[in-house]
């Protein structure tokens, strides 16, 4: 799943604190408007990436992202950062600074970083026969998401499909933790009869140096 938008510096904060319930994809921020150039893509107009998750499935959409040609590498974030199944990465980019939380991440290089991917584990590959084909494109999907972060490409997964999905994902999740029917109004968005779920919906209340970027 690749999804890009504009956004500012605290947009992209959201997205990616968003994000890592959503599931494994690739998410963009702001200030990438480059013209289209053939061949060698300059490191200027390349986007900066900052890549959460560089293990597994993590390490293969890093490895996916670098060989368009469009990325450069600017950040890598991993909860397990060490661990035997992040080294095949932190050996093809050695000066790259690390991070095991992606806020600090964002603290420390927010103004350097203009898109982000994450990556989780791949759950799909046992319903491949079962998914909608998709229809083919000039570009693959690594290189659709970084070419849509430079204006060049629409992005063929946006948030306006990503959204709807994601939510009806969290309310499954919910209701199998609660183990109850829920009934969720979609345009107010609480769920109605339940109230530990609707709870559950909130979420962990942010820090308090962080609830500026979570104002809706």
């Amino acid at each position: 799943m690749s999804q890009a938008r504009r956004l500012g510096g605290a947009g992209m904060r959201r997205i990616c604190a968003d994000g890592a319930s959503w599931g494994g994809g690739t998410f963009l921020a702001p200030q990438v408007m480059f013209a289209a150039k053939k061949g060698k893509v300059p490191a200027s107009e390349r986007v900066n990436l900052a890549c959460c998750g560089i293990g597994h499935r993590g390490g293969q959409i890093v490895n996916e992202l670098f060989k368009t040609g469009h990325a450069n590498i600017v950040a890598l974030c991993d909860t397990d950062m060490g661990a035997p199944h992040t080294k095949e990465i932190l050996k093809k980019f050695p000066d790259v600074p690390r991070f095991k939380d992606f806020r600090e991440m964002f603290d420390k290089m927010g103004d350097k970083i203009e898109a982000v991917s994450v990556g989780t584990p791949d759950k799909a590959k046992n319903m491949e026969g079962k998914l909608p084909k998709v229809p083919k494109s000039p570009s693959n999907h690594f290189k659709n998401f970084l070419l849509a972060c430079k204006g060049e490409e629409k992005c063929r997964s946006s948030f306006a499909i990503a959204g709807p999905l994601c939510q009806t994902m969290a309310l499954g999740v919910i209701a199998q933790r609660v183990n109850a029917k829920l009934e969720f109004d979609r345009k107010t968005k609480p769920i109605a009869n339940h109230k530990v779920a609707n709870g559950l919906l909130a979420g962990v209340r942010p820090r308090a140096d962080w609830l500026q970027y979570y104002k809706r």
